[in-house]
């Protein structure tokens, strides 16, 4: 695909490939492999997995667990319940509501997280950390 792919009220599973997008009102999983641009995702019933986006990662409301491995801009992630697992995030990373586990690994940007039920751990990162509300464990290693 070349250009932008809009996908409205999606039931079933999204698997896309090379292409920027913005996805609403899925009812399923998503699987991003290779975004070139931005993702934004908002109402997602299921679970997600991005790796290897060049542009920011902005979630709205996922009912499921979140994976992103190599981001090469920001993360914003706002509303989900589930566990969050980050890998490789080259810009800032901003968690906000999450109902479950966060785990960080080597993120270069400042790392802002509240209002997490759940355990926290955040392994290699370069930046300023800000953790308010956690409800669980916070477990910090290497942090530069």
């Amino acid at each position: 695909v070349v250009g932008d792919v809009v996908l409205v009220d999606v039931v079933g599973d999204v698997v896309l490939v090379d292409v920027e997008v913005v996805l609403v009102d899925v009812d399923g999983d998503v699987v991003l492999d290779d975004v070139v641009g931005d993702v934004v995702l908002d109402n997602v019933d299921g679970g997600v997995v991005i790796v290897d986006v060049d542009g920011d990662v902005v979630l709205d409301d996922v009912v499921g667990d979140v994976v992103l491995d190599n981001v090469d801009e920001d993360v914003v992630i706002v509303d989900v319940d589930g566990d969050v697992v980050l890998d490789d995030v080259v810009g800032d990373v901003v968690l906000d509501n999450v109902d479950e586990d966060v785990v960080i690994v080597d993120v270069d940007g400042d790392v802002v997280l509240v209002d997490v039920v759940g355990d926290v751990g955040l392994v290699d990162f370069v930046g300023d950390v800000v953790l308010g509300d956690v409800v669980g464990d916070v477990v910090l290693d290497d942090v530069d």
